[in-house]
């Protein structure tokens, strides 16, 4: 009963550090695959965002998988390697939201 009750409020706590991000690109850690996405497009890589969908890739992924960088989220996304600015906004911009997430 009391694992019940604290699994009840961890899912809690999670819906709620969920939907204080929505809005705001902070706290990657609880972030799904469609809220990545979402900021994908907001960083104007809405071109390949969508090719993460069925990637497995959600936010804990990118911030407790230690070998997760930057190649590893480009290939998921399918940028060709010779997209060097590409990959490198991309880098820029995990860097700023995995900064004081990891």
């Amino acid at each position: 009963l009391k694992f019940k009750l604290m699994l009840k409020n961890v899912k809690t706590v999670l819906q709620a550090r969920r939907a204080d991000c929505e809005i705001q690109n902070t706290d990657p850690l609880v972030w799904s695959c469609q809220r990545i996405i979402k900021w994908l497009r907001e960083i104007d890589l809405k071109e390949f965002a969508e090719n993460l969908q069925s990637s497995g890739v959600h936010g804990a992924v990118m911030v407790l998988d230690p070998s997760f960088n930057t190649d590893t989220m480009a290939t998921a996304l399918g940028i060709p390697g010779n997209k060097h600015m590409v990959r490198q906004h991309l880098s820029e911009e995990m860097k700023a939201l995995l900064s004081s997430a990891r």
